[in-house]
């Protein structure tokens, strides 16, 4: 009797057919494909062939995570690598990288007027903290010679 050697893989099962001398894929135990696959890694490419998922383009506005101070980038997201990331080509320079979800917001006239007014409050908060250094700049300092009744500092 021929022995019986499956493999999981994916929610597929990999089986080897001993009389037909070719790997059959099952799903619920039912052939998923009459493809005569030669080896296990065959039936793990067509397995993961049916398994991928189809992603639309989408334009987005992203912040490049090595270059923060570069500000908002014009791209397009292509494809979700996890829970985390999204692959995205930048329009300025072509490159491809990946980018966190959560620096990645979709290119709207709604979303690049809010860009337009964080990029507005960045401009004043940068104002208003060199205000700030300017007049603590200018507050006079306490001294030990003010602490003393004949002006004087006293050692001790």
């Amino acid at each position: 009797m021929p022995s019986r050697l499956e493999a999981e893989y994916k929610g597929y099962t990999i089986r080897w057919e001993d009389y037909q001398r070719v790997f059959a894929v099952l799903l619920d135990d039912m052939p998923a494909t009459t493809a005569k696959l030669e080896s296990v890694e065959d039936c793990e490419k067509w397995i993961d062939k049916q398994l991928k998922v189809k992603y639309k383009r989408v334009k987005v506005l992203y912040q490049p995570w090595a270059n923060r101070t570069e500000g908002w980038v014009d791209g397009e997201a292509t494809s979700i690598v996890d829970d985390t990331d999204v692959w995205v080509i930048s329009k300025r320079t072509g490159n491809r990288s990946k980018e966190r979800l959560g620096n990645v917001v979709i290119k709207s006239n709604e979303n690049d007027a809010l860009i337009a007014r964080l990029k507005a409050l960045a401009d004043r908060i940068a104002d208003l903290t060199e205000e700030q250094k300017t007049i603590t700049a200018f507050l006079e300092r306490l001294t030990p010679a003010m602490m003393t009744v004949d002006g004087e500092a006293k050692e001790g």
